[in-house]
């Protein structure tokens, strides 16, 4: 019997969920810091950051890759 046949999936997910709940406590603590301190967006590192990524994402696709992996990577 496959685990979505006999219910395991959800309840997989729900245990799941459960165990991750410190890791996401922790993250709003990290976000809420943030505030703290105002770090300025270098325009031109930004530009090269965003012309490489989109660079990427045209190579890829270019090469036939599939979204999913474009995605991914």
């Amino acid at each position: 019997m496959l685990q979505y046949e006999a219910g395991d999936d959800a309840r997989a997910t729900a245990q799941c969920d459960q165990r991750q709940q410190p890791m996401w406590s922790v993250g709003a603590g990290v976000r809420a810091r943030r505030a703290e301190r105002a770090v300025p967006v270098e325009p031109f590192t930004a530009g090269v950051f965003i012309a490489t990524m989109t660079a990427e994402i045209d190579e890829f696709a270019e090469h036939g890759h599939p979204w999913s992996e474009i995605v991914n990577e």
